[in-house]
């Protein structure tokens, strides 16, 4: 009985690796496995002081390291799986001279066939525990073989978001700068065209993000290639102009609701990604007013744009999140 409760232990363990190697690296629509998912939340936590002190090189170093743990996890529980399963034997392992090996050996013997040493010093006897051999021998591949997958996918991915990132920042400098070129382009009825253009990166972004929640942890020390910093400038300077203008100038195509739907979805995949503690910088209106835009009164904008202070709250956070304070204000 105790040596069956052993093998039923860890078989379980094994199963518990394989459901969450293959839900993390195959669920491209679901993001991590349950285990992983502890991981990173963990990962996230331990970062925490980085981020309030902006400490970029180690936020770095976290993320590298967060990125790498659910592997190391992984390896960690299918050995210990495979040895709990081999200390349910009495007899099922034996050194090269036949003598019965110990718990020791046993743990030894897994993690070679884990990893396909096979050097003979110890062997299994009977069918069972052969069979039971090879399988180790074949989850080890196949565990080491999906990390190694996974992980070029996810660094592909992550350059793919600094790329979206840069793209995004060259458009302006600030909220306001950009919302001010915008007004320009509304006048040539290209605007638009313009926000519509924007909706493809953030969509393909947000699936990324979705595919492989472990970008989160690919930190830059530069702000440009902040995905949060980016996406935060778009959306504020879409409230300058749907909020700050008066209401027969607002613009109300497609592309604004497109756009501003794509931010929406890219906020509530990567929320909890923030940092509470952050604020919201206060918009202006100065930029637009500069550039000849009809404006309303600051009152009247301030007390329209609070029926989208949580949303700014929320985006200003991820900036946080990502270690540069609150966002880019409206300069």
């Amino acid at each position: 009985m105790i040596g069956a409760a052993w093998i039923a232990t860890g078989m379980s363990l094994v199963g518990v690796v394989f459901v969450d190697i293959v839900w993390t690296s195959l669920g491209v629509s679901h993001g991590s496995g349950p285990l992983t998912s502890v991981v990173l939340r963990v990962g996230w936590r331990l970062a925490t002081p980085f981020r309030r002190r902006s400490s970029h090189r180690w936020l770095a170093i976290s993320g590298v390291a967060t990125v790498l743990s659910p592997l190391a996890v992984w390896v960690v529980l299918l050995w210990t799986g495979w040895s709990v399963i081999f200390l349910g034997t009495d007899g099922g392992i034996v050194d090269s001279a036949g003598t019965v090996a110990g718990a020791w050996d046993k743990v030894y013997f897994a993690g070679y066939s884990l990893f396909t040493l096979g050097n003979g010093d110890f062997q299994p006897v009977g069918a069972v525990w052969q069979i039971a051999s090879v399988a180790t021998a074949l989850s080890g591949l196949t565990v080491v073989s999906l990390a190694i997958a996974y992980l070029v996918l996810v660094v592909s991915a992550a350059a793919d978001r600094r790329a979206v990132a840069v793209r995004l920042s060259l458009l302006a400098d600030s909220p306001g700068q950009l919302a001010s070129w915008w007004w320009a382009s509304e006048r040539r009825q290209v605007l638009d065209e313009q926000l519509l253009a924007l909706v493809e990166p953030i969509v393909y972004l947000t699936q990324r993000h979705l595919a492989y929640p472990v970008l989160h942890f690919f930190h830059g020390s530069e702000r440009r290639a902040s995905p949060p910093v980016a996406i935060t400038m778009l959306d504020d300077a879409l409230t300058l102009l749907i909020c700050g203008l008066t209401p027969s100038e607002r613009p109300a195509g497609p592309g604004v609701n497109a756009l501003r739907q794509a931010i929406g979805d890219y906020l509530r995949l990567v929320g909890g990604h923030g940092d509470d503690h952050a604020g919201s910088p206060p918009l202006s209106l100065t930029q637009l007013e500069a550039a000849g835009a009809p404006v309303i009164a600051t009152d009247s904008f301030n007390e329209t744009i609070r029926a989208v202070e949580e949303r700014r709250y929320a985006l200003h956070s991820l900036i946080a999140g990502e270690g540069f304070g609150t966002g880019p204000g409206n300069r």
